[in-house]
């Protein structure tokens, strides 16, 4: 429940499974996510018609610059409230004071080094986009600490709604200002919108009204250090490239990157990103309640896996016709990129719970180690081969870096947690075969990784034509797997009976 006594504790109420309570707010969290991601995809689209690559790469400059600063200020204390079994009117007050600050040293931060990044990267008009995001850091800042309960209690139908009206929001404004001023400035008013409307909604939302202290800054601080350790290292392993990029390339690759990887990424962010914050609920509280993490992380993993493996090798085989189709032939350079990238969108879950598992367990300084060293392969290898791959080098780069991160989580997960590879590759490999046969299926077809110079009827007729065959193929090839395997209890199980559930539901009432 939200926090409406100021003095009494929040305590995780008696509830279903940890793993239906976290399947279930997976399920709003992905809700979420496909619909600002329709949302979303459908602003980009008119975005990228209305503004030029050169646009997007300037706002990608002043974002970069933002999320810089708020990583290496970020003290996880949202994060350190889920973990918590019963935290206390203290702990929220100082949760919200320490944002507030924090907010307040971004903006002043953001101020003072606007002109230093616009002459960094050459472009005078940076320096005005990056104290419109200071503004923006301070709407955010002031935000009732009390929403954080709907983490902690699994009310992600509660968060929906605050997440999706700012977000409707948002592109609204972004797509009214892009007509009437053609430039990046678009971006920017859908920011400061999106963050004005969740303060507003949070107050509005929440009883709990925070008082400013820091009684309890040394017990939060004390999960906090090593969460800010982390945060400085992924921000070194996702900003460093940008960095080269923006320094030793022309300023449309800047651009190219940004966009290219966050297409790439769309079944990590619409997928994995939503079971893996329910997911961190969930471990948790099964740390609170004694039960076994590894098992949960098996089940969820296999879970999120059936749907990811056939997404993310899907965008690879058809990244040439959606590019032509979405962006444009003046964006064909990021093909390559997303052909690449994507594939790793395919395996991420498996890595990116194991990090959620950790976090949740307090094992930061391991995810601190898995990350600097990831940063660095990346890092190395992009300076290495930027200068004469360019874009390919980036894909590249992103690729190893990433292949070597998830390895490790995987294996610590089965030092730590008992979590056997017997068993993952027992509940993981039809999903692999069946993602094998759909790519087969699909490139022998013609249908994928090929050109498609056509116009716009025909691309849009080869990707529906490629979807469902790929589809088809993929479902057939595990459904086949399943039976000849002796229809063992499952993910197969649990679709097949979901979809058996839907369809009678659909029945009775027709009837």
């Amino acid at each position: 429940m939200p926090v409406s006594d100021p003095e009494a504790p929040v305590a995780f109420a008696a509830k279903p499974s940890i793993l239906a309570r976290t399947t279930r707010g997976a399920g709003w969290i992905f809700g979420f996510r496909i619909f600002t991601r329709i949302l979303g995809s459908v602003s980009n689209i008119i975005l990228a018609a209305l503004l030029l690559p050169a646009d997007f790469g300037i706002w990608a400059m002043g974002i970069t610059s933002l999320q810089m600063i708020e990583t290496l200020s970020y003290v996880g204390v949202e994060d350190a409230l889920v973990r918590e079994k019963t935290p206390g009117r203290d702990m929220y007050d100082t949760a919200f004071t320490l944002n507030l600050v924090r907010g307040a040293l971004i903006a002043v931060i953001l101020v003072i080094a606007a002109r230093p990044v616009a002459a960094f990267y050459s472009e005078p008009g940076l320096s005005s986009l990056i104290m419109a995001l200071a503004a923006a850091t301070l709407l955010d800042a002031g935000g009732n600490i009390a929403m954080v309960d709907l983490r902690r209690n699994f009310e992600f139908d509660r968060e929906f709604i605050w997440l999706a009206v700012p977000r409707v929001l948002q592109v609204v404004v972004m797509i009214a200002v892009a007509l009437l001023t053609r430039s990046y400035w678009a971006l920017a008013a859908g920011v400061l919108v999106n963050r004005g409307a969740k303060l507003a909604m949070g107050y509005r939302m929440q009883p709990f009204r925070p008082r400013l202290s820091l009684g309890a800054w040394r017990h939060l601080l004390g999960f906090s250090a090593w969460t800010w350790a982390v945060s400085v290292a992924v921000l070194l392993r996702d900003q460093a490239p940008k960095w080269l990029i923006g320094r030793l390339l022309p300023v449309k690759y800047f651009g190219m990157f940004a966009f290219g990887t966050d297409l790439a990424a769309m079944p990590i962010t619409e997928l994995v990103v939503p079971m893996s914050r329910a997911a961190f609920s969930g471990f948790s509280v099964a740390r609170h309640e004694g039960e076994a993490s590894g098992e949960t992380y098996l089940r969820v993993v296999s879970l999120v896996a059936v749907v990811t493996l056939p997404l993310g090798v899907g965008l690879s085989l058809l990244a040439d016709p959606l590019v032509r189709l979405a962006l444009g032939i003046g964006w064909i350079e990021t093909v390559p990129l997303i052909s690449i990238v994507s594939l790793l969108s395919s395996f991420a879950v498996y890595g990116y719970l194991g990090w959620t598992l950790f976090f949740a367990h307090g094992r930061l300084r391991l995810v601190f180690g898995i990350t600097v060293v990831s940063a660095l392969v990346r890092f190395l290898l992009m300076l290495w081969l930027l200068p004469t791959l360019q874009l390919m080098a980036a894909a590249l780069a992103v690729f190893v870096a990433s292949v070597v991160e998830d390895f490790a989580y995987i294996v610590l997960v089965r030092i730590y947690f008992a979590a056997s590879f017997a068993t993952m590759w027992q509940r993981n490999w039809r999903f692999l075969f069946a993602t094998a046969a759909m790519a087969a299926g699909l490139y022998g077809a013609g249908l994928g990784w090929v050109p498609v110079i056509a116009d716009r009827g025909a691309l849009t007729l080869h990707l529906l034509g490629a979807m469902l065959l790929g589809a088809l193929l993929y479902s057939g090839a595990l459904l086949a797997l399943w039976a000849l395997s002796g229809r063992p209890d499952g993910t197969e199980a649990d679709l097949v009976r979901f979809a058996g559930g839907k369809l009678a539901g659909w029945r009775k009432l027709w009837r």
